[in-house]
C-alpha cells in the first residue's frame, strides 16, 4: 500500500466515509476518531520474539501467558502472522498514521 495515496484517497472519501459511518455506527460520531483508535490500538501490539505457548483446555487454543491472552482479537491477530511481519505492518500503519497527520 502506497501510504501517500492511501492518505490522499483517505481525505478525498472521509465526507462519505463519515456518512455511512453514522448511519451504520454511531450518529454523532467520525470515522476518523475510530480508524486514529484502531491504528493507535494496533500499534501497542507487542512484538514476541520467542515461542508463544498454547493450551487448550477445550476445543480453543489460548495463550498460556495472561497478557497475551487478554489482548483483543485483532492484536491477537496480528500476533499470529509472526514478529518479522508484525514489524513491516507496524511500519505501515505509521507510515500511514503520519501521512494522515501530516494532511490534516
Amino acid at each position: 500500500i502506497d501510504s501517500q495515496l492511501f492518505s490522499q484517497s483517505y481525505q478525498l472519501f472521509q465526507p462519505l466515509i463519515d456518512q455511512a459511518y453514522q448511519e451504520i455506527a454511531y450518529p454523532d460520531s467520525h470515522f476518523n476518531d475510530a480508524f486514529y483508535a484502531a491504528i493507535t490500538l494496533l500499534l501497542d501490539t507487542p512484538i514476541i520474539t520467542y515461542p508463544i505457548e498454547l493450551y487448550s483446555p477445550s476445543v480453543m487454543y489460548l495463550y498460556k501467558d495472561p497478557a497475551l491472552e487478554n489482548l483483543n482479537a485483532a492484536q491477537k491477530l496480528l500476533l499470529r502472522m509472526g514478529p518479522d511481519n508484525l514489524i513491516k505492518i507496524k511500519k505501515k500503519f505509521r507510515e500511514i498514521q503520519s501521512e494522515l497527520e501530516s494532511n490534516e
